[in-house]
């Protein structure tokens, strides 16, 4: 697992300058960089618990 000193963050803008970038000349639609999303918070969750024993984990929600 990975330093918490190392986190970078986007704001809010930057986030929309990303997508922006990825939905126009790369041709992502939103369904896909949603899943990419989804990907990758299951996966960050996967290594800092990685030492319990966890079958399921269900996140529910209305937003990103």
């Amino acid at each position: 697992m990975g330093s918490f000193d190392s986190l970078s963050y986007l704001t809010q803008s930057e986030a929309a300058e990303v997508d922006e970038s990825l939905m126009g000349p790369l041709g992502f639609s939103v369904d896909q960089l949603m899943e990419l999303a989804g990907l990758s918070v299951a996966t960050s969750i996967a290594e800092v618990i990685a030492c319990i024993y966890l079958t399921s984990l269900i996140l529910c929600g209305t937003t990103h």
